[in-house]
């Protein structure tokens, strides 16, 4: 199994911790204040429970904000390219993003064989 790169665990990391944010956000809306209501909790530590959980999903917003204004391209380009999604890059944005992630671009490109259409 190939080790990952430093560049890949952290890219994975802010991915893995978006989406947990996101999560936590989604089940303080619904979930989290019914749970914390059968615990026993007051109406105001339920608040403080509630807007607590939003912090985690402000933070990865505003690392991925802060990545995306450092290489210079918009937060929406680089979830395309986090996400696989991408046709093509820029030399420029790929030497940005080596720069900043402090990687070589092998540990952020690989090469997949494109399949048969026969």
């Amino acid at each position: 199994m190939k080790k990952l790169s430093s560049a890949t665990r952290i890219i994975i990391l802010i991915g893995f911790t978006g989406a947990l944010a996101i999560f936590s956000s989604t089940i303080s809306k619904s979930l989290l204040s019914l749970f914390s209501e059968s615990l026993g909790a007051t109406s105001a530590q339920i608040g403080l429970i509630a807007s607590a959980s939003t912090i985690p999903g402000i933070l990865i917003s505003y690392i991925a904000g802060d990545l995306a204004d450092r290489v210079g391209i918009t937060p929406a380009n680089l979830s395309v390219l986090k996400n696989d999604k991408a046709k093509a890059i820029r030399f420029s944005t790929l030497e940005a993003l080596c720069r900043e992630l402090g990687c070589q671009p092998g540990d952020l490109l690989s090469y997949v064989p494109e399949e048969d259409e026969s």
